[in-house]
């Protein structure tokens, strides 16, 4: 049977000190991840526990998924153009 790696839900240390190198002290890497806008947890050992979810929700590809649906919503502009070329700007027909 082959199984795959899982990957945990939350980062690993490494993608923590990562994100915040140069910075090693735990305070520091949480202060600096909520500056960013992440909600950070607290591990029992002070080091910060942050979801991958929560990660994408700020950094990831929600931003661009939401920019995609700003796009659409809206006033349909042409169709607005179209009504007031058939009809004129004071309601009267051309």
């Amino acid at each position: 049977m082959n199984h795959a790696q899982v990957t945990p839900p939350y980062l690993t240390d490494a993608e923590v000190s990562d994100m915040c190198e140069p910075l090693v002290q735990a305070a520091a890497q949480c202060k600096h991840l909520r500056a960013l806008g992440l909600m950070v947890a607290t591990k029992p050992n002070g080091r910060p526990l942050v979801l991958r979810t929560e990660l994408d929700r700020v950094l990831g590809a929600g931003r661009f998924a939401q920019q995609g649906a700003e796009k659409t919503m809206g006033p349909n502009v042409t169709a607005l153009r179209e009504h007031y070329n058939k009809r004129g700007a004071h309601g009267a027909r051309a």
